[in-house]
């Protein structure tokens, strides 16, 4: 799969070279492809890893350009991790959420999603943040608009809720259509 690079830099990375997004208009897109959209059911795996000093901030969101339901955001929220996930079909209904640590402290930090049924876990440098169920995470998920550090559907509707931007690094992007075990993604997390 092709990505496209938004008004953002190279720089630096865990290996090679990182993206540098820089804050309103920057983003990595990476792209439309129904491969990257999950069936009712289907596990996942989603995992990156993040430098920043700031705050608040959208990470990784995948959205549907028409509908507001389907919802993976993974967002800075008073410096801490924070994901919310949604199936399709109803935006009236809140998103189930996992929150974990800070990792605004200019560090490199790991941070992997996986669902399972209608399970979430989230880690931060290999270790778990916790666990969230709920009805709303195991349906079908069906996204167009994906990107590192922006909130696209936010941006395209006027409709803040958020920080959608990011300003800060991002490197390693990879989508598993399973559910990594606790220590493959210790090993991704360098750990």
């Amino acid at each position: 799969l092709h990505a496209t690079l938004v008004k953002g830099t190279w720089t630096e990375g865990i290996r090679g070279k990182a993206v540098r997004i820089d804050g309103p208009g920057s983003y990595l897109d990476y792209g439309d492809s129904p491969r990257l959209s999950f069936a009712a059911g289907a596990p996942f795996t989603i995992a990156f890893w993040t430098r920043t000093r700031r705050d608040d901030g959208t990470l990784l969101s995948q959205r549907n350009n028409r509908d507001g339901a389907p919802v993976i955001d993974m967002l800075l929220k008073g410096g801490r991790v924070s994901v919310q996930v949604r199936q399709d079909g109803n935006d009236v209904f809140g998103a189930v959420t996992v929150d974990g640590q800070a990792v605004n402290d200019g560090a490199w930090h790991h941070i992997a999603l996986t669902r399972e049924g209608d399970g979430l876990e989230l880690f931060v440098d290999g270790v778990s943040q916790g666990r969230n169920r709920g009805d709303l995470a195991g349906g079908a998920i069906t996204t167009d608009l994906r990107a590192l550090g922006s909130e696209r559907y936010w941006i395209n509707r006027n409709t803040l809720f958020g920080n959608p931007d990011f300003h800060g690094d991002m490197d390693e992007l990879c989508v598993f259509n399973r559910v990594l075990k606790a220590e493959e993604i210790r090993t991704l997390a360098g750990r």
